[in-house]
């Protein structure tokens, strides 16, 4: 019976964390709302872009980091937020502003962010269990689930961001370059961003590392198989074969 009531109070628990994951991402980022009369041209872009898209125009944070990056969250197009780096909009030029504004709203519009929210929670999931498991072994069974947890648990994760991020990041830019009709603006927005030194690297968690436009923290990548963001230049060589 008490096994029952574990499994339930972990639904839970896990529910409660995927309704309230806005602002958890908000918090573990530092990112803060960005008001509207002191970025009134980014608000404009957002505004007229999210009317093209036919979604509701989504709240708008900056995060104070001098690496130039973002992402979107939101569990429905309602409820979604995008953020933006305080390097990014200074670095970026209007049009690239507008290229990177789209990536992250064709995001919403493809509902990703709610498929992302989900893997942030699968991913959350093995720690629940693994307490459960730990909590109902002893001797050395209890020793052996811990580290069976420790080993697959941030794997399997790792698998869920990989099988959506890479394919995800790809039909974003595909629909945002033609969301801001300019396939050239986001693909020199992405290679800015790449090329920017990272000196100053994002703090990040593997957690909510795939939500970024490209890879917050090179440190994060266990090369080319377990990356969450395809290659920016193969993303780049995409959108200037766009017409």
């Amino acid at each position: 019976m008490d096994i029952f009531i574990t499994i339930i109070l972990i639904a839970i628990i896990l529910f409660i964390k995927f309704a309230i994951l806005n602002n958890i991402v908000i918090k573990m980022t530092g990112a803060m709302p960005l008001p509207e009369k002191e970025a009134p041209e980014v608000h404009a872009i957002l505004k007229q872009l999210s009317k093209e898209a036919s979604i509701p125009t989504p709240d708008i944070y900056f995060m104070p980091s001098q690496q130039p990056n973002a992402f979107a969250i939101g569990q429905s197009q309602s409820t979604a937020a995008i953020t933006l780096t305080e390097k990014l909009m200074e670095i970026l030029d209007k049009k690239e502003i507008e290229g990177v504004i789209a990536h992250e709203l064709a995001h919403i519009k493809n509902n990703d962010t709610l498929i992302s929210t989900a893997a942030a929670v699968m991913a959350g999931a093995p720690n629940y269990i693994a307490r459960i498991i730990l909590g109902k072994s002893i001797g050395g069974f209890g020793i052996l689930s811990h580290l069976i947890t420790m080993i697959f648990a941030p794997l399997t994760a790792l698998l869920i961001r990989t099988a959506i991020s890479r394919s995800r990041e790809f039909n974003a830019d595909k629909t945002g370059a033609r969301l801001c009709k300019s396939p050239e603006s986001l693909a020199n927005a992405l290679l800015k961003m790449q090329k920017h030194p990272k000196s100053s690297p994002m703090k990040v968690t593997p957690a909510t590392s795939h939500l970024f436009i490209i890879n917050p923290n090179t440190a994060l990548s266990l090369g080319r198989l377990f990356n969450t963001h395809p290659p920016v230049n193969e993303r780049v060589k995409r959108l200037k074969e766009m017409k």
